[in-house]
């Protein structure tokens, strides 16, 4: 693979990864310009290869050179640094967490580079999904955005499934998790966490507590909770709202509650 061909394919990569979901991955680009096949990707995410450039088709050096151009595209298009772990699939029944390796040294600095994600935030979304800058939006100078809502559960997918459907959300992935993201650019991320607790609503002293819940805002209260019921969630015993809302639990055990819009 010459110099010239890797920076060309390089770029396009990171091109269309922030065009389609406002980030870009090392490993994605690995997979678009042809180092890495996704089944060899998948093997490593489960744990069964132990370092992720045993499978790549190119030498050490021809990988620094990708790793080059993904660094030297970042700071000419704006893109932040952000850290992702990449944990192994499938930890949630056996209790623990183990962090995959990307490099044959496992050198730290390696290491960061293969997991460091790029965002664009120049960018927001708008209604239809596509980007454009928030300086026509007429936000306040120095207006800090809610980016993206990381929720622990103990199985992602479940919950990407419950409120993908229960909101009309786009099923998506987000810095190697499962996500739902709304028209306006909301994203939930669902974070698998092997020690994860449900929490106990109401509160009980000494018991995992809720930090927070959400307020849903729907047409028709009695439809949405049968919905959702439909979906996996479960209506809370102790209910508060009367006619206005109702709290309910998602798969996961997190409160949250569909209220009457007005």
């Amino acid at each position: 693979m010459k110099r010239k061909n890797i920076t060309g394919l390089v770029h396009n990569s990171m091109y269309q990864q922030i065009k389609k979901n406002g980030y870009a991955a090392p490993v994605q680009v690995l997979m678009d310009v042809g180092v890495l096949c996704k089944e060899d990707y998948e093997k490593w995410r489960a744990g069964r290869v132990d370092y992720l450039e045993r499978v790549c088709n190119v030498n050490l050096s021809q990988l620094s050179s990708i790793m080059q151009e993904i660094r030297n595209y970042a700071p000419k298009n704006s893109l932040k640094e952000s850290w992702t772990c990449y944990k192994k699939w499938g930890q949630k029944k056996q209790g623990r967490t183990e962090v995959l390796r990307f490099s044959k040294s496992g050198d730290p600095q390696i290491e960061r580079a293969y997991a460091t994600h790029y965002l664009d935030t120049k960018l927001v979304r708008r209604g239809d999904g596509k980007q454009k800058t928030d300086e026509k939006e007429g936000k306040m100078e120095g207006e800090v955005l809610l980016g993206n809502v990381m929720i622990d559960c103990d199985d992602g997918k479940t919950l990407q499934k419950f409120y993908g459907k229960l909101l009309g959300w786009e099923m998506c992935e987000m810095f190697g998790k499962p996500a739902v993201r709304s028209l306006s650019g909301v994203v939930f991320l669902f974070a698998e966490e092997a020690d994860y607790s449900r929490p106990i609503w109401p509160e009980e002293k000494g018991k995992q507590q809720k930090q927070m819940h959400f307020d849903f805002q729907v047409d028709n209260v009695t439809e949405m909770v049968g919905k959702a019921e439909t979906l996996g969630a479960v209506k809370a015993d102790v209910q508060f709202g009367g006619k206005d809302f109702v709290t309910m639990f998602d798969p996961a055990g997190h409160p949250f509650c569909l209220c009457q819009k007005g």
